[in-house]
């Protein structure tokens, strides 16, 4: 887990905004350039696709998954794999509002 601290400075930013505006030209250049026509994605879509690469990270949040980086203590296994389940449950619970 992390928390984001914004330390950037208004020259940086507006260099990134910038940065980004002359991407986002290229891109656009590029779809004008093979007539591709964009994608539409719902919302619905995004959010399972989302919820699906979050669910993939969740099933390694046991002590299993964490084994793999040495040994789990007990105590540590106890705790962590019901929240882990109740997390990825959850995620599934989301992904399942919307793949019906």
């Amino acid at each position: 887990m992390y928390r984001q601290s914004d330390t950037l400075s208004a020259v940086q930013k507006s260099e990134l905004k910038d940065r980004i505006t002359k991407i986002r030209e290229l891109i656009v250049m590029l779809r004008d350039g093979f007539e591709h026509e964009p994608k539409d994605v719902t919302t619905s879509q995004s959010i399972v696709g989302h919820a699906s690469i979050l669910w993939e990270m969740l099933t390694e949040l046991n002590s299993r998954g964490l084994h793999g980086y040495g040994r789990v203590p007990d105590a540590l296994a106890r705790y962590l794999d019901p929240v882990g389940e109740r997390l990825t449950e959850e995620m599934n619970g989301i992904a399942g509002l919307f793949s019906q």
